[in-house]
Parts: structure tokens; C-alpha cells; sequence
């Protein structure tokens, strides 16, 4: 049996690491190629339960937002 490399082996990253990293892309320019070739490559980020189910709560208490489902306008492909 192989043994996973570095590249390989799950990282947990902290949600504000994720969310630096989101921004600093986004200033430069390069966040929709990013999100482009994670898409060519099959990359997702996994959540917990817990911290879908918390981020829907933080949705939810921002006045205009209608929806955390699979209607959500965040999201760019409707979970159905």
C-alpha cells in the first residue's frame, strides 16, 4: 500500500486562513482563475455539519438574505 504524500494528506485549516487566502486571490485578480482550474481538477472544500449549519445561522441574521438553501444566491450551482 502507498503511502499518501504531503499533497495528499487532509489539512484543517482555520475558517479565517481560508477566508485571508479568499481575499488576498480576490485583490490580486486571480480568484475566478483559481476557482476555474479547482473546477478542472475536482477540488472541494469539506465543512462539517456544524460549520454548514453555523454559517447558515450567520446568513440567516443578515437582513435581506432570503435564503441559505438550495436557492441560495451564494451559491453558484443550486444544491437540488
Amino acid at each position: 500500500m502507498k503511502k499518501p504524500t504531503d499533497r495528499q494528506k487532509p489539512v484543517e485549516l482555520d475558517v479565517e486562513a481560508v477566508l485571508n487566502t479568499i481575499r488576498m486571490l480576490e485583490k490580486a485578480g486571480k480568484l475566478q482563475t483559481f476557482i476555474e482550474d479547482c473546477r478542472k481538477q475536482n477540488f472541494v472544500l469539506t465543512a462539517s455539519a456544524e460549520l454548514v449549519a453555523f454559517g447558515k445561522e450567520a446568513l440567516n441574521s443578515i437582513a435581506g438574505v432570503k435564503s441559505t438553501g438550495p436557492e441560495c444566491p451564494a451559491c453558484p450551482f443550486p444544491r437540488r
